[in-house]
């Protein structure tokens, strides 16, 4: 196969992007499961050898998705946090609706500290983790801007907390259509839990103890 280089910034950006975009699509195909380097060069339309230009490990492009997409989450929060009539109930609401259970930060989240961070080079996840950092304070900030007499640390600090809650609750869901049609009747009301209604529910508490606090 011949090779043609990307000779700028920006076709690398994207040639990265596309191989990005190739093994998200093929995970979720695989429910769920990693796929190989082969596949994700495959899907992308480039040699296997050009993978490795860009990442060392298929680990190491999974955990750049997951970056992504916590960028995008704080995006989100930030624009939301810029408006004048921005409420606590409504970052709760753009929060989880930037989270659904297809979202990459729910998929690969409890993938991120074992299968990915051992199979990824610990100066790449050092990174991540300050990148995630640097979105978690920046967001702290505002959420203190908008409501006075809240910390800008304790804020980042609940803003992981709650990260943490719709990662439980999503766990908890059936990952099988038939047995969540079951889970439907009223029998297993008391252990049926919704990611929006549910996690909401107990973010909700945790920021109102935050504030109050």
């Amino acid at each position: 196969m011949h090779i043609i280089r990307a000779r700028d910034a920006e076709q690398k950006q994207q040639r990265r992007q596309t191989l990005i975009d190739a093994g998200w699509a093929i995970y979720l195909e695989n429910d769920g499961q990693l796929p190989s380097v082969a596949q994700i060069s495959a899907r992308a339309g480039l040699a296997k050898g050009t993978f490795y230009i860009y990442f060392k490990t298929k680990e190491e492009l999974f955990v750049e998705l997951v970056a992504g997409a916590m960028d995008e989450l704080f995006l989100k929060l930030n624009s939301y946090l810029g408006q004048p009539d921005a409420t606590l109930h409504g970052c709760i609401e753009v929060f989880i609706n930037a989270v659904g259970r297809e979202d990459p930060i729910i998929q690969l989240g409890p993938m991120l500290t074992g299968v990915l961070e051992r199979n990824t080079e610990p100066a790449i996840i050092i990174g991540f983790k300050r990148r995630l950092v640097a979105n978690l304070l920046h967001c702290g900030q505002n959420l203190a801007r908008r409501f006075p007499g809240l910390d800008a640390h304790i804020a980042a600090r609940t803003l992981m907390r709650s990260y943490a809650i719709v990662l439980g609750v999503a766990q908890i869901l059936p990952s099988s259509h038939d047995v969540n049609s079951v889970l439907q009747q009223a029998e297993f009301a008391p252990i049926r839990l919704s990611l929006a209604e549910d996690a909401t529910a107990i973010i909700a508490m945790l920021w109102k103890d935050t504030l109050h606090s």
